[in-house]
């Protein structure tokens, strides 16, 4: 058994399917929402209600989840030893969200575990990097009293058990540069 408290995947999508998915991102760029999680403001889009009864409609769904669901991932998920990983290849619910964060501040400590009677039955969550043009902005997971230390790249899948305490260093943007974007999801139990 693996005792790692994440799983990373790199080059999680193959050229043709992150063009695709890149594309359907490009063309939000005007309709994200901001939010505020404490002081940090996020700009989200929410996938699953946009799409609600029409998922294969959105590259980003379809693809995302055909890979999510791949039968070699699950089977790499499941050597983890964590309760949420062993829940990933069973059926369960899940939502996706397309995120930017566009101001330089960093995202406090938090888990993905919340309130409400869908979401008290999180078990996962999950980032997708769609660019590292930046700086910062390392995803920070909290195991006792240490801290492990993930670094965006393009393309890359992290998958993280919803209870995990996890924060967001501050992104640095450059000229030139562009907002950390993400595609995120939860997992749920049915």
């Amino acid at each position: 058994m693996i005792n790692i408290p994440f799983f990373e995947k790199k080059n999680f999508l193959n050229d043709r399917d992150f063009k695709l998915v890149e594309n359907e991102v490009l063309s939000y760029k005007d309709v994200y929402i901001p939010l505020y999680f404490g002081e940090t403001q996020i700009y989200r889009i929410d996938l699953d209600e946009i799409f609600r009864n029409r998922r294969e409609e959105s590259a980003i769904l379809s693809i995302i989840y055909s890979n999510l669901y791949d039968k070699e991932l699950i089977s790499e998920v499941s050597k983890y030893d964590d309760l949420a990983f062993k829940l990933y290849g069973l059926p369960h619910k899940y939502h996706t969200f397309l995120s930017q964060m566009r101001e330089s501040k960093e995202y406090r400590e938090h888990d993905d575990i919340h309130g409400g009677l869908e979401w008290n039955k999180q078990f996962m969550s999950w980032i997708y990097y769609m660019n590292d043009d930046f700086e910062g902005s390392e995803l920070v997971v909290k195991v006792n009293d240490e801290e492990i230390i993930i670094k965006p790249e393009k393309n890359k899948l992290i998958l993280l058990p919803a209870y995990r305490r996890h924060s967001i260093n501050k992104p640095i943007y450059n000229e030139g540069s562009n907002f950390r974007t993400t595609i995120n999801g939860f997992m749920y139990i049915q």
